[in-house]
């Protein structure tokens, strides 16, 4: 689970939005290699309408990942959707950064084993 911190603004979040954030950005931790998923964290952030007759809700969620920092926001007509919408770009971009990072990582042993090899 993914250590969140919840602020929001020009509205008050309460306790079952705020569920709902830990089910959907708090299990997204599957998509990030085993060894950095002690070190990530993320920093939501809920916007409500600014004005009076507006109804423009958006979600910015900042991972922080080992050597990288992710940043997503979408906007939409109700807070729960924006939270949909930017769950989905956050899995996609945390996709590439999974398998950026294991191509990294097989190729460093690979490299290993035939510094091993060229030793023995």
């Amino acid at each position: 689970m993914i250590r969140l911190t919840i602020d929001s603004l020009h509205f008050e979040a309460d306790a079952k939005i705020k569920t709902y954030i830990h089910e959907k950005i708090g299990k997204l931790d599957t998509f990030v290699p085993g060894r950095a998923r002690t070190s990530v964290h993320s920093e939501v952030k809920l916007i409500g309408p600014a004005g009076r007759g507006k109804r423009q809700y958006t979600c910015e969620v900042i991972l922080h990942v080992p050597h990288e920092t992710i940043v997503m926001h979408a906007s939409a007509g109700s807070m729960v959707a924006a939270i949909d919408n930017v769950e989905d770009k956050i899995k996609t971009r945390l996709r590439k950064y999974k398998q950026k990072h294991q191509v990294r990582q097989s190729r460093n042993l690979i490299r290993n084993m035939f510094d091993k090899l060229q030793k023995g």
